[in-house]
């Protein structure tokens, strides 16, 4: 678990830890069940963050800056695969063009367009979600671990069909259904014991990563180390409109 929730940090994070873990390839496979404890982690560690800005600042000006903050711990690292995975699936390309497409570094106007409107998404819902909510705290935490618990969907039966063979992405293929299902429930059991609505925001949120698991395999026949990281990003602003709708 440990050797796991390290890995987690070290992959998605630039928070510097300085410990190698031995045959990674096989701690992601076998560890995934923790997956949702690294997404809890990481989202106190915002948490702790918005509690220090919060005695300095308003609750609006909290989460614009934790928002940045979640952009700069991660290197932008979602934040890239979600402008990726649009330019590339809003091309009207062929399959091969729209990985190629992913594959650029350069960042274009689809990408672009869907960066400005989930932030302006999140931060207009991450503001209704504070008005509705007295422990507004908790904001920054279920939002940041709800996203990677969500990401794990992606994994299902995972046919990764990257440019590149060896992709970071490929590390997810072969992880067995049970164990994703177990990391699921634990998640759904930690919300349920914070807020059932939030319960009920997660579950319908799960059909909508579905949804967009369904749209990319239809696109490209498979996803990609950019469609999975964008499912992140994707599911904490479902999350979030889902809350909304159930206050």
């Amino acid at each position: 678990m440990i050797k796991m929730i390290i890995l987690c940090f070290q992959f998605f994070t630039q928070i510097p830890i300085n410990y190698l873990v031995e045959e990674p390839d096989k701690q992601f496979k076998e560890g995934i069940v923790f997956f949702s404890f690294y997404g809890i982690l990481y989202g106190s560690l915002l948490a702790f963050f918005w509690f220090v800005l919060s005695h300095m600042l308003d609750a609006y000006l909290t989460w614009g800056l934790v928002m940045v903050f979640d952009v700069i711990l991660t290197n932008a690292f979602h934040y890239d695969a979600l402008a990726d995975t649009f330019d590339g699936l809003l091309s009207g390309r062929k399959p091969d063009k729209m990985l190629e497409i992913m594959k650029d570094s350069l960042i274009g106007s689809n990408g672009t367009v869907v960066l400005i409107c989930y932030f302006l998404l999140t931060y207009l819902f991450g503001q209704a979600f504070i008005d509705r909510h007295v422990n507004d705290w908790m904001l920054p935490l279920v939002w940041a671990a709800t996203g990677r618990s969500l990401l794990t969907l992606t994994f299902f039966n995972l046919h990764y069909v990257g440019k590149n063979p060896a992709g970071l992405g490929s590390l997810f293929e072969g992880i067995k259904p049970n164990q994703i299902v177990i990391c699921q429930l634990f998640y759904l059991l930690f919300l349920s014991l914070l807020n059932l609505k939030w319960f009920l925001a997660y579950v319908m949120s799960m059909g909508m990563i579905f949804l967009y698991r369904r749209y990319v395999y239809r696109k490209i026949g498979g996803m990609t180390g950019d469609t999975m990281g964008a499912s992140v990003l994707i599911g904490q602003v479902i999350f979030l409109i889902m809350v909304e709708i159930l206050s």
